[in-house]
C-alpha cells in the first residue's frame, strides 16, 4: 500500500459538519488527521479550484489525513490466490462461474471430502 496522504472536502455545511464530525472521531481512535481552511486545502491540491464554479460551491474546508492510500487491487487479488495456492487450491482462470455453494464447517467438523 502507498501512502500518499489524502484530502477530503467539503462545499456544503452538510459535509463540512460531516467531516468535522470525523476529525473528532479520528482524534478519539487516536488518527492523526488535520482540518484544513480552503487555502490549506488548495495548498495540498494545487489543481483544485476552491472559488464556486457554476455547478459547484466553494470550498469551506477539508479533512487531511496523511495515512490514507492506494493500493493495487490487482496485487492483492493475485497475493490472496497465490496464498490460497499454498493452502492447496487449485486456480482457474478465465472460467465462468455457473453457482456458489458455501459450506459452514464447526471448528471440530471433520473432512467433508
Amino acid at each position: 500500500m502507498q501512502y500518499s496522504g489524502g484530502v477530503n472536502f467539503a462545499c456544503t455545511p452538510d459535509r463540512w459538519q460531516y467531516l468535522r464530525n470525523e476529525w473528532a472521531k479520528h482524534r478519539t481512535m487516536g488518527i492523526d488527521s488535520t482540518l484544513l481552511t480552503p487555502e490549506q486545502v488548495k495548498d495540498k491540491c494545487p489543481p483544485l479550484n476552491v472559488e464556486a464554479g457554476e455547478t459547484t460551491g466553494a470550498i469551506i474546508g477539508g479533512l487531511f489525513d496523511q495515512n490514507e492510500g492506494y493500493l493495487d487491487c490487482s496485487g492483492v487479488t493475485w497475493a490472496y490466490a497465490k496464498s490460497a495456492q499454498k493452502g492447496g487450491a487449485t486456480i482457474h482462470q478465465h472460467t465462468k462461474v455457473d453457482g456458489l455453494t458455501q459450506v459452514i464447517m464447526s471448528p471440530n467438523a471433520q473432512d467433508l471430502g
